[in-house]
Parts: C-alpha cells; sequence; structure tokens
C-alpha cells in the first residue's frame, strides 16, 4: 500500500484543510476588491460564470470515475465470492482426501480475503492476509493439478481447473482494483482549479453592489464537501465509505454449515 500526499492527514482533515483553502481564497480576493472599490465589470462576471461552470464539469467527472470504481470493488466482492462458492461445491464431487482437502483451504481463503478486507490501513495485517491469500492459492492449485488425473469424466476436471483458476484471477483483480486510485497531481489540479475559481468569486462578491459573500461562502462548503467525498470514495481503506463485504460473509457462514 503506497503513501502520498494525500495519504499524511485523514481523509475528514484533508477534507477541512480544502474547504480553509477555498475560504481563505474567497477572503483575501473579497477584501482586495472592497479595498479597490470597483463595482463588479460585466465581463468579470462572465468570466466567473465560465470557471464555475468548468469547475462543475471537472467535479462531476472526477466524482463519476470515483463511483465507478467504488461500484466495480462492490461488484468485485460479489464475483469472488461467486467464484469461491462455484468452486467449493464442484469440490464436492472430488474423491477423497481431495474433496475436504480443497474444501478446507476454501474455507481457509475465505477467511483470508475477509481478514483482508478487514485489515484496513494496517499494513502488517494487510501483509499477513496477502501472504496467507498468496500461500494458500498454491498450495490450492497445486492440489487441483495432483488430483487432475484422478477425475472422472474429464469434463468435471476442467470445470475444477477452471474455477480455481477463476478464483486466482478475480483475488488478483480485486487487489489492482483497491490500489486504484486518482493520481494526486491531477487532484491537486483540481484543488488548484477550485481555489483560483474560490478567489474570482470572492472578488466578484467583493465587487458587486450588494457585496454580500453568504451564498459564496455556502457554495465553497459544498465544494469543499465534495471534494472531500471523491477523496474518500477513492481511498477504500482509509475512507468512510466501505464496500460491503456481506457476500463473502454470507458465502464463509454456508461453508461452515451454519
Amino acid at each position: 500500500m503506497r503513501l502520498d500526499l494525500l495519504d499524511f492527514f485523514p481523509i475528514w482533515v484533508t477534507t477541512l484543510l480544502i474547504a480553509g483553502l477555498l475560504l481563505v481564497a474567497c477572503d483575501l480576493a473579497y477584501r482586495h476588491a472592497r479595498r479597490k472599490g470597483d463595482t463588479e465589470k460585466s465581463d468579470e462576471g462572465h468570466v466567473l460564470s465560465a470557471m464555475l461552470a468548468l469547475l462543475g464539469l471537472l467535479v462531476g467527472f472526477t466524482f463519476s470515475i470515483a463511483v465507478s470504481r467504488h461500484e466495480l470493488r462492490r461488484t468485485l466482492v460479489v464475483d469472488e465470492a461467486n467464484a469461491i462458492g462455484t468452486e467449493y461445491l464442484r469440490t464436492q464431487m472430488l474423491p477423497e482426501p481431495y474433496r475436504s482437502r480443497l474444501a478446507a483451504m476454501l474455507r481457509s481463503y475465505t477467511d483470508a480475503r475477509l481478514a483482508l478486507a478487514d485489515a484496513g490501513e494496517d499494513s502488517v495485517a494487510i501483509g499477513r492476509a496477502n501472504a496467507i491469500t498468496d500461500s494458500l492459492q498454491r498450495a490450492m492449485w497445486a492440489t487441483t493439478v495432483e488430483v487432475d488425473p484422478l477425475v472422472q469424466p474429464p469434463a468435471l476436471s476442467s470445470l475444477i481447473a477452471g474455477g480455481m483458476n477463476a478464483v486466482i484471477d478475480v483475488a488478483a483483480t480485486r487487489r489492482a482494483a483497491l490500489e486504484a486510485r486518482l493520481p494526486t497531481i491531477a487532484f491537486g489540479s483540481l484543488v488548484l482549479f477550485a481555489t483560483v475559481a474560490a478567489a474570482m468569486l470572492g472578488f466578484v462578491s467583493g465587487s458587486g453592489h450588494r457585496r454580500s459573500r453568504a451564498g459564496a461562502i455556502v457554495l465553497l462548503l459544498l465544494l469543499g464537501l465534495a471534494l472531500g467525498l471523491i477523496l474518500d470514495m477513492d481511498r477504500p481503506r482509509r475512507g468512510t465509505i466501505k464496500v460491503s463485504q456481506q457476500p463473502l460473509i454470507d458465502l464463509q457462514r454456508s461453508m461452515r454449515g451454519r
């Protein structure tokens, strides 16, 4: 699990820092406009409208990416539970002692996958769960190869091997999905764009006839919340928005007869 600049603080702290940055930029530009005493020009209002529209587009596009990745991780949990459950049922058609050995390893494998999800940011627990997963994958595949000549009919052998391959493949896909993040430079550029837009909003608010910034403050707080929400979904181990592991939990209970 790699760390970057966005991992130095808890996500809620980063969200508050972003919101604070936007409010400070708006306030400084507002005070500058008040000191100048200029009235708002039409071109400034047009520029602000264009900047806010572009900012909304960028935030919406980035939010869509974060949501789609969250949905992908949720779908992969279901896929993994289905793959393990299907292979567990197929192993019941194997001769002993391979049937019991593979069934026991699949139960332990499900435990390891749930332990990985429960590890959170604990690098030691993550490393331990990944090591158990890799070890069990090698053991299960070796057992599948060993039992292959004994399986009748041959079509069943192909199903067993293909199912075990699916179990291993979906684990690799889940690992890649957990590591997929928005590039820090991309999110930083979005925050920079939002800061410039906040400053422009403050300047126009200070230059207007009413010289009110209450609406600008509310808008920037909502913008900061939206950026924090994007960051939360983009950090599945650190964020408060978690992918439910219920499919694997249900599978664990069914394999243990509970």
